[in-house]
């Protein structure tokens, strides 16, 4: 999926996927489980590998 396909899929420009691909923007967990879902992932799963992330990273 390209960023414009993402963009498209969430309703938004385009540019706001860019910088958040380049670190230049943090995405909150509403828009997180967005991506999620338009990336076909579910967001349930992929939070929970987050945070074992974050944790494992203390």
């Amino acid at each position: 999926m390209t960023q414009r396909d993402l963009a498209a899929a969430l309703g938004r420009e385009h540019g706001m996927v860019a910088r958040i691909e380049l670190g230049e923007r943090r995405v909150d967990m509403i828009e997180a489980f967005d991506v999620f879902e338009a990336l076909g992932a579910d967001p349930a799963e992929e939070t929970l590998e987050l945070m074992k992330k974050f944790k494992d990273a203390k």
